[in-house]
């Protein structure tokens, strides 16, 4: 039957963006994500969660990173929503500047997320980008 009523759907319409940059220390993931709880109180809003890799432009993701951002995940999944998940390495346009220059290190990043990405996946909705925006390998044309 038809309703005028609106229906509570979080995984549909605009979206609210949460950033975080990865760092070796953790301490305040906890606090960083109760924040984010009393700012998306909106059952039917979307919420985006970019995680940025700035610190990791020329090295693997530390343990401590990776701790911070398994941390992150399991303090998401405690405000019961999925989210829109995005890595990336800059949030001023200057992907090109900032990405790490050699993608196996991109590639490197996404192995090292991967068991957190299974471990959490019924909290992703989906992904945005690839980790990266404008990485671009100089063309060989002899190919």
């Amino acid at each position: 039957s038809e309703s005028n009523q609106q229906l509570e759907n979080p995984n549909r319409g605009f979206y609210i963006m949460y950033g975080f940059i990865i760092e070796d220390e953790i301490e305040w993931a906890n606090q960083t994500v109760e924040t984010m709880e009393r700012l998306y109180s909106d059952d039917r809003m979307l919420a985006m969660i970019q995680i940025n890799l700035c610190n990791y432009t020329d090295r693997p993701i530390s343990e401590q990173g990776l701790k911070y951002i398994e941390s992150l995940f399991h303090e998401f999944r405690t405000l019961k929503k999925q989210y829109l998940v995005r890595f990336l390495y800059d949030w001023e346009g200057k992907n090109a500047e900032t990405e790490p220059q050699d993608v196996e290190l991109i590639l490197q990043h996404m192995r090292q997320l991967k068991d957190i990405f299974h471990e959490y996946a019924d909290i992703i909705f989906t992904y945005q980008g690839l980790f990266i925006g404008n990485y671009r390998q100089t063309p060989d044309c002899r190919r």
